[in-house]
């Protein structure tokens, strides 16, 4: 699976952003990555046979706990790249012959994750996965992650962060983007 660059799929309620992004998730299990998904709307796209081997969640503290296993994961990664000195994961396999997987981590409906001001409790929490979602976006296409997002407004959803790192692709939305990719 080769998976760039990350993205950002908006468009208004019923515009298929979900559709998209489920047909993305079950591609990457086709093609033998690991998919990992945060669906707070707890949607029934995500519950069908093909995604049994997909990770998905749909509250706050378990999506902490998914990001802090991919953070790990990312961290472990970090170390093979550098021990084999290795620019990005196709490098890395090719230099090693080990098949590391690619990652895939779809947020449906970002907006409730990202936006939804948390109470005094929740704060810490939901601190930490902003932070970690943006460490993966920032850093993680070169270890092999991609992250999608999915969102009705995402001029208002995410951070500086996340919006440089993605390409953004639009339906009808009052968002307004350029696509622009390399190459």
């Amino acid at each position: 699976v080769r998976m760039d660059p990350h993205a950002i799929i908006a468009g208004i309620t019923g515009s298929g952003k979900t559709m998209i992004q489920s047909l993305i998730g079950h591609q990457v299990l086709l093609r033998n990555g690991k998919l990992l998904v945060i669906d707070y709307k707890a949607s029934a796209d995500w519950d069908r046979p093909c995604f049994n081997e997909a990770s998905i969640v749909n509250d706050a503290l378990s999506a902490l706990n998914l990001l802090r296993d991919a953070m790990r994961d990312f961290l472990h990664r970090k170390e093979l790249l550098r021990h084999a000195n290795a620019r990005n994961i196709d490098e890395y396999r090719e230099k090693t012959g080990d098949d590391l997987c690619r990652v895939c981590i779809i947020v449906d409906e970002a907006a409730d994750l990202l936006c939804t001001p948390p109470t005094k409790e929740e704060k810490v929490l939901y601190d930490e996965i902003k932070s970690l979602l943006e460490t993966l976006t920032r850093q993680g296409r070169s270890l092999g992650y991609i992250v999608i997002y999915g969102a009705q407004r995402p001029d208002q959803s995410f951070s500086g962060q996340i919006r440089s790192n993605c390409i953004r692709f639009c339906g009808n939305s009052s968002f307004v983007a350029l696509l622009t990719t390399k190459g």
